[in-house]
């Protein structure tokens, strides 16, 4: 399985793409490339598609920990299995492109 992950004709540099399979609930992630591009391995099936921005160092409050990066390019409800509308059917030579503007 392999795609590119855009935001209008941008491609997203940076985060990663996570395939969430509909019945099981497991999951097969990728970390995007610079071009936005991703591949990984899915068995066949029905997937929610998450895009997340990556994590950085907290540096505020006295318990430091990661929080995600801010970006303006990966919409909030892609994030989150809950709320994604990115679904898409996974078959084995699958090339799977999104773009989280539409």
């Amino acid at each position: 399985l392999q795609g590119t992950v855009t935001y209008g004709t941008e491609a997203v540099a940076e985060g990663t793409i996570t395939f969430e399979e509909s019945v099981s609930k497991a999951t097969v992630q990728a970390v995007l490339s610079p071009e936005g591009k991703y591949s990984l391995r899915a068995r066949p099936g029905r997937y929610k598609i998450m895009v997340e921005p990556p994590l950085v160092a907290e540096t505020r409050g006295s318990d430091p920990g990661q929080t995600f990066k801010k970006v303006k390019n990966i919409p909030s409800n892609v994030r989150l299995a809950e709320t994604t509308p990115l679904i898409s059917t996974v078959d084995a030579n699958a090339t799977l492109n999104f773009d989280l503007k539409k």
